[in-house]
């Protein structure tokens, strides 16, 4: 099947609490809010790329 993925930019200090497990979406980010199957993550200049992926295995609220 289809898997739904939410892409989500991220800077520097944003991305390394990514790698330990944890995205710290806004409340006001109402597409974080959907339900999504994985979490693409888009890294801000100077990479200015989608440079890693991760299944969604938890979320809090």
């Amino acid at each position: 099947g289809d898997a739904r993925v939410c892409v989500v930019a991220t800077r520097p200090d944003t991305f390394e609490r990514c790698r330990e497990g944890f995205y710290p979406a806004p409340r006001s980010y109402d597409r974080t809010r959907a339900d999504f199957d994985y979490m693409a993550f888009y890294r801000t200049a100077p990479v200015s790329a989608v440079t890693h992926y991760a299944r969604v295995v938890d979320r809090a609220e």
